[in-house]
């Protein structure tokens, strides 16, 4: 603990530092967070193994869950360095005062953390999926689990009954099991898999209802990276491989950043990127760009893709939160109604309405130069 203590002062007074100066210059959209909370796990954990050289410690699944720790801690406190910075300095612009601008930073830091986490914790509960299919049949030693747990949700949720808690991480050494969260009674049996709904696998209930799943690709990598190094299964030919295309880039006047950050990223968050910028080519080709960047990003285009990024967010959200009440989604799938069972599995509707999208994106984005030259032009006669 006192090491993981320094290690957090250290590295977080490292990246906060790191992580102002760039909020400054480039701006939060561009600041890597993410490759500071990575340089953080790697050092940490190479830290880690020098310990358990020595003999100091044991690499563990406790271990791990503290070298995680360290990391989230440095991440948050960069995040909000870099968010603060922003903050201070805009105001100072405007004029502001910064005793109660941090006054508001506090609240805001202490609502989200207490939000969020809580929010997170239900989401995964609602859709967390009880299954007693195809569970190892091995006896379980309980005399070595320690906490136990219920059925919070789902089929099973009438079960009264506690049990142990067993925990398999993947590659986990003298694990009978494969990796999971397994309810475990008292005779050693397992009852139940839990299935998580974020990066669960488990898609469908026992009962034939289909569960929604949420993908975290960034917990994947983390995982990899502190599995990886601590137990010295990291594929460093990987590693270096990657470095060494970086250098590449670099040499040849390519910023890697974006490029390892589209290569990170599945089709499926940098298509949507790919073609909003064909959208923004498309409406510079239709109408001359404004004459200044302050006006290209006061523009109406600008402004309604911010809106589909913001309104993107809180309908996930609610579609979300419609797990907490099925008779609502019953209620509310209208689809198979109108449209017959095909419209589940269909990529067509929803290809469609993003075509919509894109259009009304472009029909509003070359108005506004239409009209902005209109005035000009009248203004110069």
């Amino acid at each position: 603990g006192l090491v993981g203590s320094a290690m957090i002062v250290l590295f977080g007074f490292l990246f906060v530092t790191v992580s102002s100066r760039l909020t400054g210059e480039i701006g939060s959209s561009s600041n890597p967070i993410s490759g500071m909370m990575v340089a953080t796990l790697l050092l940490t954990c190479l830290l880690f193994l020098v310990l358990e050289a020595f003999g100091a410690i044991e690499i563990n699944k406790y271990t791990k869950l503290t070298v995680l720790t360290i990391a989230s801690v440095v991440c948050i406190a960069s995040s909000n360095g870099g968010t603060t910075s922003q903050a201070l300095k805009t105001g100072y612009l405007v004029g502001a005062t910064p005793r109660s601008q941090q006054f508001a930073i506090l609240i805001g830091s202490l609502t989200s953390a207490l939000v969020i986490g809580v929010t997170l914790l239900l989401i995964n509960e609602a859709n967390t999926v009880y299954t007693k299919r195809n569970l190892p049949t091995q006896k379980i030693d309980v005399t070595q689990l320690r906490d136990k747990d219920h059925v919070r949700s789902g089929l099973y949720a009438d079960d009264p009954n506690e049990y142990y808690v067993l925990n398999v991480g993947r590659g986990e050494k003298g694990a009978t099991v494969p990796p999971g969260r397994y309810l475990v009674d008292d005779s050693g049996t397992i009852v139940y898999l839990v299935d998580p709904a974020v990066n669960g696998t488990v898609k469908e209930t026992d009962d034939g209802k289909k569960v929604a799943k949420y993908d975290a690709p960034k917990t994947v990598l983390i995982q990899l990276i502190i599995d990886g190094v601590l137990d010295r299964a990291l594929p460093w030919d990987l590693v270096l491989i990657g470095v060494l295309i970086a250098v590449t880039l670099e040499l040849t006047g390519v910023p890697s950043l974006p490029f390892a950050v589209g290569v990170y990223l599945p089709l499926s968050a940098s298509m949507p990127i790919f073609l909003g910028g064909m959208v923004r080519w498309l409406v510079d080709r239709i109408k001359p760009k404004p004459r200044s960047e302050a006006e290209s990003d006061m523009s109406p285009g600008v402004l309604l893709s911010s809106g589909y990024i913001a309104g993107g967010s809180i309908a996930a959200l609610l579609v979300a939160f419609f797990n907490f009440y099925s008779p609502l989604v019953d209620a509310l799938n209208i689809g198979p109604v109108l449209l017959g069972e095909a419209w589940l599995e269909s990529n067509v509707p929803p290809l469609v309405v993003f075509a919509l999208m894109c259009l009304v994106l472009i029909v509003v984005g070359s108005e506004r130069w239409g009209r902005s030259n209109a005035t000009n032009s009248a203004a110069t006669a």
